[in-house]
């Protein structure tokens, strides 16, 4: 059960640091999916319903897996990546302190794909 202090911190101001990275690329939260920390399927339903990320599309494996505490993202990433249909995906993770940090990822095009070339390497011995 997440404690007075922790719900204080976690439904509020946690969310702020997604918020910010979609409004500092000018990004449509509609265009973007996110997989969070998911302490409880009440916190996610809040987040969500958040002005700055209403509209996002959330991943989760809450209800396969529960809390699985600092593994959720990458057991989320792992188990659920391939339903990301967005062209931007934030990664959104809670440690330990409360500390809140989100990576964004952004998803690159055909065309700019077919324009990378592939790495060489040095000729062996």
């Amino acid at each position: 059960m997440m404690g007075a202090a922790n719900k204080a911190t976690c439904v509020p101001i946690a969310p702020t640091v997604a918020e910010a990275v979609i409004e500092r690329h000018q990004l449509d939260p509609r265009a973007v999916t996110l997989i969070t920390h998911q302490a409880s399927q009440k916190l996610i339903d809040a987040w969500s319903a958040r002005p700055g990320l209403s509209g996002a599309t959330f991943l989760n494996t809450i209800k396969q897996c529960g809390n699985p505490a600092l593994a959720g993202v990458p057991l989320t990433l792992a188990a659920r990546g391939s339903e990301v249909t967005t062209d931007h995906l934030i990664l959104f993770c809670l440690g330990v302190q409360q500390q809140a940090s989100a990576v964004l990822l952004e998803r690159q095009s055909a065309a700019a794909t077919s324009s990378v070339s592939a790495p060489t390497t040095a000729p062996g011995p």
